[in-house]
């Protein structure tokens, strides 16, 4: 699209990242010349102005969908670390509403409710299984069948049934009549916090001010989904 514009430009490769295109830098455009080819894009002003009058913070945008565009971009000098900071920002959709994250996190976060959908109804497989004694507590593998073509069953294992992430396992209450031994799942804080982000991601706020801001990090939510892919794994 540079090319066709004739526009010079000259591209910046992460090392660190497997030389991954990360960046563009073009030569000084302005007026019509400047807003026509790159209007959709989250733009940097020159090193020298940027650094003598940085940005507002935190209002850095790309929308939660395919077509969405930035509202003020954000300037990070010299680079940045992975922070587990919240992340702050309010992205615009191409409808005019405001999220708090851009797409590729709404995505991660889509993906990580997909997991904690299906460890709500192991979580619940879980519990009923703690009502009986050890050497009862089995279920049924599915995708398992044994030479006579009957379903295999096997016995309840929480590295395999438990969403760790997402639920710790506590001593049942006595008063509810289960074994001595047995284990209910009660979800963390993180579950709360996640299904906080998720619904605030999920529904867009036709005010920027009325957006809720994340309560994970962008680290944290990559951590977490990193943790849920390798738990689906070993599964």
């Amino acid at each position: 699209m540079l090319a066709q514009a004739d526009i010079r430009f000259a591209p910046f490769h992460e090392p660190d990242r497997h030389h991954e295109l990360t960046a563009l830098a073009t030569e000084p455009l302005c007026g019509r010349r400047r807003r026509a080819p790159l209007r959709r894009f989250a733009l940097l002003g020159s090193l020298d102005d940027s650094r003598a009058n940085p940005p507002p913070p935190s209002t850095s945008t790309a929308g939660a969908d395919d077509s969405a565009r930035p509202l003020v971009p954000q300037l990070f000098p010299g680079g940045s670390a992975m922070s587990t900071a919240p992340a702050t920002s309010v992205f615009r959709t191409s409808f005019g509403m405001f999220v708090p994250c851009e797409r590729a996190t709404y995505r991660k976060l889509k993906r990580i409710r997909h997991f904690a959908t299906f460890a709500e109804a192991e979580r619940r497989r879980w519990d009923r299984s703690q009502r009986r004694l050890p050497h009862n507590r089995n279920f049924k593998r599915f995708r398992l069948r044994d030479a006579n073509g009957r379903f295999v069953r096997e016995l309840v294992d929480a590295r395999r049934m438990i969403f760790a992430p997402f639920y710790a396992l506590d001593a049942a209450d006595t008063s509810l009549g289960f074994p001595p031994d047995a284990r209910l799942a009660r979800q963390t804080e993180l579950l709360t916090r996640f299904s906080a982000d998720y619904h605030a991601a999920r529904h867009p706020k036709s005010a920027a001010g009325e957006v809720q801001p994340l309560q994970l990090s962008l680290a944290q939510i990559d951590d977490l989904l990193t943790r849920i892919e390798v738990w689906n794994v070993k599964r």
